[in-house]
Formats: C-alpha cells, structure tokens, sequence
C-alpha cells in the first residue's frame, strides 16, 4: 500500500513538470507589399505672406441732381446691373405739381392775350379813325390823344403777354427736363457694392447715393508692401495670390507701383492686374506671396502622414526593413508645380483637404533625408509589418 501511495506521487510529480510552460516561439514578421518614398530634401521658395484687398478698376459713384424723397430703392447691395437699371427713384410730385402750375399759368396767360388781342384790334382801328378826323379837323386834339394813349396801352399789353408766354414756356420745358433725374439708373453693367439712401430719406443734390463696381472695367488686387521691398518689385512683375475664400490662386501681374510711403505703416501700395471672369467681387481677401529666398527643406506627401489620435507621423521603414510609426513635427504645406517645383501655401488645411489636393507638408523634426517612408497602402501597414 505505501509504495502505491508512492508512485501515485511519482506520476504526479513528473505530470506537472510536464505541464510547465515552455518558451513561447516568436512567430516572423508580417510580410506586406508597400509603395515606398525615399526622402530627399527639396529648394523651396522662402516667401513673406502680405494680406490684401481686391477693388474694381473703376468705381462709379451715383449721386442726384436734385434735392427730394426718395420714393423707391429698387436694389441691394451685391446685385449686379445691366445699363440703364433703375437704382433710385425720387419723389417727382413737387415737380409734377411746378408742371402743372406752369400749364395752367399758360393758358389762363393764353387766354388774357387773346381777349387783349381783341380788344387792340377795335382800339388800333378807333385810332386810325381819329387820325383821319384829326387830319380833317374833325376831332379834337384831346379826342385823339385819348384814343391813341389806349392803343398803345393795349399794344403793350399785348407785347407782355406775349412774353409773360415765353417765359412760361421756357420755365416748363426747364422743369420738364429735371423730371428724368427722379430716376437714377445705372450707367453700366456692374455689381452694387455700396447703397447709401433708403425710402423715405432726404438726399440733397450732389450727395454720392450708391457705389457701382464697373465689371466692364475688371478688378485688381491692392496690396501693401514693407518699404524694403520697394527697389525690389517692378511693373510687368508676377506674383502668386492666394484667395482662400473661394479657393483659387492666381498669378497676377504688377500694373502700378504707388512709390509713396506711409509714414505710419513703413509701407506702399502695389497694384496687379487681376484676369477677367473670374468672379471677383470687391472686398475679397487674398495672399500674395513674395519670394525673398531658396532654402532646403524635407517635403513628403500630405498622403502619406498618418494620425494616431493626437499624434502626427509616418510609417518608417527602418533599416532591418520593418515599418515603424514615428512621429514627426510638420510645418507649411507646399503646392507641387513641377517635377521640382514647390510653392509654399498658408490657407489652413485638414489633412484630407490636403490629402486631396496633393499638397506636401515641410517636416521640421522627426525626418531626415535618405530614410524611406511608406506612401501606400498606410491603412494595411502595421508596426512590426516586412515591408517588400
């Protein structure tokens, strides 16, 4: 019985040394094919960033000739107008009223010379009458000189008529003419950037009522430039302009330099002609980037950046040939012009915007030259992954 009891603890004993854990085999690493970018540093430009304005060529200010109410707006800021669009119309009840004084002054004038007119034709011959009887001594000297003073009267009276017409007449067809400047249009085709009078308000004769942009005369971009820059830009120069409102960059040409500077501001204003059709409305805010230098700088592809919560990098592939996230610190984004033509942008990015306008980002730490960097596919690589 005491040797049963023994072996029974033999086996147990050799049975759970045979369960002890034996060292884990480490399995090999994932193979995965990839697209990989060797990094290798790139001339940039080095630009300093000025903020500016777009204005229209021509901006036409539309006042009244005359004082009144306005009686009706007929646009708002932003609406674009055609030729002979009706803007403004005033009040034209006072001068309705003057037209219809001045026609009523004419007729009753009209019908005072008319019975005038009657009345000189019985007097002038009453007084050719007295003459002949004066001639024969058949009237006396006091007869004829009574006949002939109202005659005369008569005929003076006519001749002021008469003029009182004319003046009349010369009186309505001046108030006639002002009747039109009731109504405001435009000259031009443009886009209303200004209204400056409401129904209802008092505008006196000469004050500036709206501001039209001339489309017809285009746009240009304003900008003001440090003095230092002054000897080092000259008309016909181009430079790129960011609009990131609407998303576009233009190259534009330099039209007017304006070498006066500020005082204030240690500035001056430079003028560049902006293409036509292309929507530009004033007020835009756009970049023009002016380049002051080269310099070197490692760039890699918007689409190769991978985020990991808060962190920022790129999948590394060391030199054992397995891929390794990294982190790294980015700096400006770059637009791809050329094969080795890089142009530097501002306009804040989300990486998928980024992503799906090709951008490069300039990597300021993290990344050096030579090492290489998986382009695609990022959603498949892992850490540890063989990359071949």
């Amino acid at each position: 019985m005491k040797k049963y009891w023994l072996f029974l603890i033999l086996v147990l004993f050799l049975g759970a040394c045979g369960q002890q854990e034996k060292e884990p085999h480490q399995s090999a690493p994932r193979k995965i094919k990839a697209t990989l970018l060797t990094v290798s540093p790139k001339v940039v430009p080095n630009v300093r960033v000025f903020p500016g304005t777009v204005r229209a060529v021509n901006q036409i200010s539309l006042s009244s000739k005359i004082s009144g109410y306005v009686k009706a707006v007929h646009v708002k800021e932003g609406d674009v107008v055609k030729p002979g669009s009706p803007i403004i119309t005033l009040d034209d009840a006072p001068i309705r009223a003057q037209i219809k004084a001045l026609k009523e002054a004419y007729k009753a004038t009209t019908r005072e010379k008319e019975a005038v007119r009657a009345r000189l034709s019985y007097a002038e011959a009453n007084y050719r009458r007295f003459k002949n009887l004066l001639a024969e001594k058949a009237a006396t000297k006091e007869e004829f000189d009574r006949v002939t003073a109202e005659y005369k009267a008569l005929l003076a009276r006519e001749k002021a008529l008469a003029a009182k017409e004319k003046e009349i007449l010369a009186r309505l067809k001046e108030v006639k003419s002002i009747l039109p400047y009731t109504q405001i249009k435009s000259p031009t085709e443009g886009l209303v950037a200004r209204r400056l009078a409401d129904k209802g308000s008092f505008v006196n004769a000469g004050t500036p009522l709206v501001f039209i942009d001339d489309l017809s005369g285009g746009f240009e971009f304003r900008v003001e430039l440090d003095e230092a820059f002054l000897g080092k830009i000259r008309p016909g120069q181009k430079f790129k302009i960011r609009f990131p409102a609407v998303e576009l960059v233009e190259e534009a040409p330099v039209k007017e330099i304006v070498a006066h500077i500020d005082p204030q501001s240690r500035t001056f204003l430079v003028k560049l002609a902006l293409p036509k059709n292309k929507g530009f409305r004033s007020g835009l805010y756009g970049e023009l980037y002016f380049p002051v230098s080269r310099k070197e700088a490692v760039l890699i592809p918007w689409r190769a950046v991978v985020l990991r919560g808060e962190l920022t990098g790129v999948m590394v592939v060391e030199k054992d040939g397995l891929a390794r996230f990294r982190v790294v610190r980015l700096g400006r984004s770059y637009q791809k012009e050329g094969p080795e033509a890089f142009f530097p942008t501002t306009t804040p990015l989300t990486r998928e915007k980024a992503k799906a306008e090709g951008l490069w980002a300039e990597v300021l730490a993290g990344l050096e030259a030579g090492e290489k960097i998986v382009i695609s596919p990022l959603n498949l690589v892992r850490d540890g992954d063989r990359v071949i």
